[in-house]
Parts: structure tokens; sequence; C-alpha cells
């Protein structure tokens, strides 16, 4: 297959995804990363292009840069669950590591937590409401 272009399906040209992918996020971008890396199965091929990103701006650069170009983008989550095929994955994949956490009182007696896709509740501080006396975490999700 030509590196140049990628599949007619998609139609894009894959060396300017790449130029135009490392200008932006530089060595985060990497490409022919195999998806069995990033998956519980440990199965899946290639993508052209995989990149983590942890912050909201870059994750918003990212998706107006691939739609207004029409590259194909996956977003996917720690790829617990997630089957990748062999054939591996045209344009760009994604994963959603934001971690970022933002606890709101609605005024109610209760809140809304909201939280990344990257956000590890163990690690990030969130038991600390566990040892706050007479709140319980499960009825400030909304």
């Amino acid at each position: 297959m030509n590196q140049s272009t990628v599949s007619s399906q998609w139609n894009f040209d894959l060396a300017e995804l790449t130029s135009a992918l490392r200008d932006r996020f530089g060595a985060r971008v990497r490409l022919g990363e195999p998806l069995s890396r990033h998956g519980t199965f440990g199965v899946g091929g290639p993508a052209d292009a995989w990149l983590a990103i942890d912050n909201e701006p870059d994750m918003i650069a990212l998706v107006s840069l691939a739609a207004e170009r029409r590259w194909p983008l996956m977003l996917v989550g720690n790829g617990t669950n997630l089957l990748y095929t062999d054939a591996g994955v045209r344009g760009i994949v994604v994963q959603n590591a934001l971690a970022q956490w933002e606890l709101t009182n609605l005024g109610d007696g209760t809140a809304r937590l909201v939280g990344g896709a990257g956000l590890n509740l163990t690690a990030d501080g969130l038991p600390l409401l566990w040892q706050v006396r007479g709140t319980s975490l499960l009825p400030w999700i909304t």
C-alpha cells in the first residue's frame, strides 16, 4: 500500500496527516503504533497515528484539526473491553487521558461530579470524599 495515500474510503494523505500532527503535538504522535499495546485483550494491528491527550486544549485542537481536514478519528479510553481489528485502524486513534475533575454543589443537598475519561478514582484524590463524615460518594454522582 502506498504510504502517502490511505484507502479511497477515507481519501486523506497520510504524509499530510503525519506532518500536521507532528507540528502540533510533536513526539507524542506515534506512527504505525500497534493497537495490541493499548487494549486489555492484547490484539490489534497498527494505527496510522496514535496519540494520548491529557488536557482539554489539546483535545479541542486535535478534534478541530481532524474535523477541518476530514481525517478519521477514533476516540478511546483505557482500552478496557475494546477489541481492535488485526487490520489496524486508518487515521488517528486518540486515547482520552483527561484526568481533571470538578465537584459542583447543586444547592439542593446534592452535587455533580464530572471527571475526564482518564480519571483514576483512587489515585486522583476522590477517596477523600469517603472520609467526610456523613457523606457517601454515590448520591453525589448525577
